[in-house]
């Protein structure tokens, strides 16, 4: 075989190869579309309108599925289309093969059309509406609508209305630049007076009356006359009208006034009103004006002024100051100061200008006096006084009784006498250190009615009691002196101790504040207060204690003291809360028993000088202890029973307790 025969015999072989090969896949070709046609399912889309199925296209999205002439098939259960159409809004499906039926409607939405629309003259003012649809109030429209027939009114008040008939198409923008056709209307101009020249937007057209025609709008209108003032106007001319009127009432020209005012800030009338604008006044011509200008302490001035029409003038007040005499006589001659400034010693005239005043009228030791007055030029201003001490001036101010801001009720004692203090060798329980001594006390003073309570004390040192109305007991001294000037401070009084770091450093004698009474004071308010004779017990001369008397070691204390009063018994063991038993005749309370009492002296056993009599004394100036008075619960002898009984102590007991005084002018002798 040669070698021609050979590649003949290969090329046959080639082509049959390769035709079997083809005839392979068009047979599998044909069994797999028979086979996807035997299992999938079609379901023919129907779209609407006519427009958009002439047009439309139907893509596959999602799902193992073909399209076939609009018939979707699919061996997915589920679906995704998307269908088209020019003009109109695409649009997607899901179809789900289980639950649809063989046909699928969809309805395609037509893209709208827009508007644009423009106007020879551009108004901003034009109204634009689509049949009875309001599109707005504005220069030019745009706006889209649906595909179709439409009729548009442009209205505009200055113009005549325009209607014109529109056809939308789908996706399509339609734009216009319409005419409107403009109206005229007559205008008619008067004044009074007349003969004003018009200026009829800003072209000068005569004088009034006049009658003229113009085209609609909003035009400025100047009316003027020689001597008037100018008038201003708008005037609005719309299809509504058919003539427009004005009648203008001219006004005469104002006069001005240039004011110069001396002294300043004074009160500026204009025809009695008060006016604010203190440099230029606008004033009506031809009329006459009262001006008006006055202050205090400067006489008042008027003026009557009438202007010409336009005419300018300077008006100038100077007002003189009103003096008046001062005539002042005090009673001690006292020293005078107005408004801060001393002005000499009564008695005094002084020429003051007729405008209040603080008059001050001050004497050491007196109570000071402070007034307004106002001097004026019509007749003479006397001021005579008399002056009272400070003292006199405070006995007249105070109450007799008071409460103080801790709760405790204060008297007031006068008192100007002279008495003994201690006792004598002779006297029934009488001690050693009961030096007699005379005392006088001149200064009026404040007691307390009752012993400080627990309540009141809880106020300064801030805590809970469980018996607010008892006595407040192991108090030391610089404690119940503390507490002293707390309460001074609480009431704006001068404290009366000076205390550093809890230590007592010295006082005041001279102070109104609260302090312990002195040694002196509350054995006179024990012994001679209310009395007609000093005695030797809170009671009387008396050894036999009258019941009711107060808390003392009585029967019920048995076994709680070492000494107890047979016979008596006053209803408590231990302590008894404030006002358990009936008042003294001093008004006071409790100084016969219940606590003993702290007081503002120190502690001595020094005997006093013979001959010599002590007026309001407050003791030594130093030392260790104080004094300790009165009875108390546990006090059961004659000799604790004596208000001359004194103790000198440093620490405080369950039994002791203080009460409070104060001078009423520590200063006044």
């Amino acid at each position: 075989m040669s070698q021609f025969d050979t590649e003949i015999k290969q090329a046959k072989l080639r082509q049959k190869m390769i035709f079997i090969t083809i005839f392979t896949l068009v047979f599998f070709g044909i069994i797999l579309t028979f086979s996807f046609f035997l299992f999938s399912q079609g379901i023919r889309i129907d779209i609407t309108p006519n427009d958009a199925k002439r047009q439309g296209t139907i893509n596959i999205v999602d799902g193992v599925a073909f399209n076939l002439k609009n018939t979707i098939y699919s061996i997915s259960k589920k679906t995704t289309i998307n269908i088209t159409a020019p003009g109109f809004r695409e649009k997607q499906a899901l179809l789900d093969f289980d639950k649809l039926t063989k046909v699928y409607s969809v309805e395609l939405v037509p893209l709208p059309g827009s508007l644009h629309i423009t106007t020879i003259p551009s108004l901003k003012n034009t109204k634009w509406l689509l049949g009875d649809m309001g599109l707005g109030t504005k220069k030019e429209l745009d706006y889209q609508l649906d595909a179709g027939r439409h009729k548009l009114t442009v209205d505009n008040i200055f113009y005549k209305k325009k209607e014109i008939d529109l056809n939308i198409e789908r996706n399509k923008k339609l734009e216009l630049n319409l005419s409107l056709e403009p109206i005229n209307r007559q205008i008619e101009i008067k004044s009074r007076p007349s003969g004003a020249e018009i200026i009829f937007d800003g072209k000068k057209i005569g004088r009034t009356p006049i009658t003229f025609e113009k085209a609609g709008g909003i035009y400025d209108v100047e009316v003027s006359l020689n001597n008037y003032l100018d008038i201003s106007d708008e005037i609005e001319i719309t299809r509504e009208d058919d003539l427009v009127k004005r009648d203008y009432f001219f006004e005469l020209k104002k006069g001005k006034i240039n004011l110069t005012l001396e002294p300043k800030d004074g009160l500026l009338l204009l025809n009695g009103i008060e006016i604010s604008n203190k440099k230029t006044i606008i004033l009506d011509a031809n009329v006459e004006h009262k001006l008006t200008y006055q202050k205090e302490g400067f006489f008042t001035k008027n003026k009557k002024i009438k202007l010409e029409s336009n005419e300018k003038i300077d008006v100038m007040f100077d007002l003189l100051k009103e003096l008046g005499i001062v005539d002042i006589s005090i009673d001690p001659q006292a020293s005078i100061y107005i408004n801060g400034k001393n002005m000499g010693e009564t008695p005094i005239t002084l020429e003051l200008q007729a405008i209040p005043h603080e008059l001050m009228i001050m004497k050491g030791g007196y109570r000071s006096i402070k007034k307004i007055i106002q001097p004026s030029s019509k007749s003479t201003t006397k001021i005579d006084e008399i002056l009272l001490t400070e003292l006199s001036a405070r006995l007249k101010d105070s109450p007799k009784e008071y409460i103080s801001k801790a709760g405790g009720k204060l008297k007031l004692f006068l008192v100007n006498e002279e008495f003994f203090l201690g006792a004598d060798r002779g006297e029934i329980g009488q001690r050693a250190n009961e030096f007699i001594r005379k005392v006088r006390l001149t200064k009026p003073f404040y007691a307390g009615m009752h012993e400080i309570t627990n309540e009141e004390f809880q106020k300064f040192k801030k805590g809970e009691t469980t018996s607010p109305k008892d006595p407040a007991t192991s108090i030391k001294w610089i404690d119940a002196v503390t507490f002293c000037n707390w309460l001074s401070n609480e009431e704006d009084l001068k404290p009366f101790y000076n205390i550093r770091d809890n230590k007592f450093i010295s006082y005041n004698s001279n102070s109104d504040g609260y302090r312990l009474l002195s040694e002196a004071e509350w054995e006179w308010l024990a012994r001679k207060s209310g009395k007609k004779k000093q005695t030797i017990f809170v009671w009387g001369d008396d050894k036999v204690i009258p019941r009711g008397t107060g808390n003392l070691a009585d029967e019920s204390a048995k076994g709680k003291v070492k000494i107890y009063i047979a016979n008596y018994k006053d209803g408590f063991d231990t302590v008894a809360p404030i006002g358990s038993f009936k008042q003294e005749k001093s008004g006071l309370y409790d100084m016969a028993g219940n606590v003993s009492e702290w007081t503002h002296d120190f502690y001595s056993v020094v005997p006093p000088s013979k001959n010599n009599t002590e007026n309001n004394p407050l003791g030594p100036k130093n030392g260790q202890m104080h004094v300790v008075k009165g009875a108390n619960w546990r006090s059961g002898n004659m000799t604790e029973l004596r208000p001359a009984f004194r103790e000198g102590l440093i620490d405080g007991r369950d039994d002791l307790g203080f009460r409070i005084g104060r001078y009423l002018y520590g200063g006044e002798k």
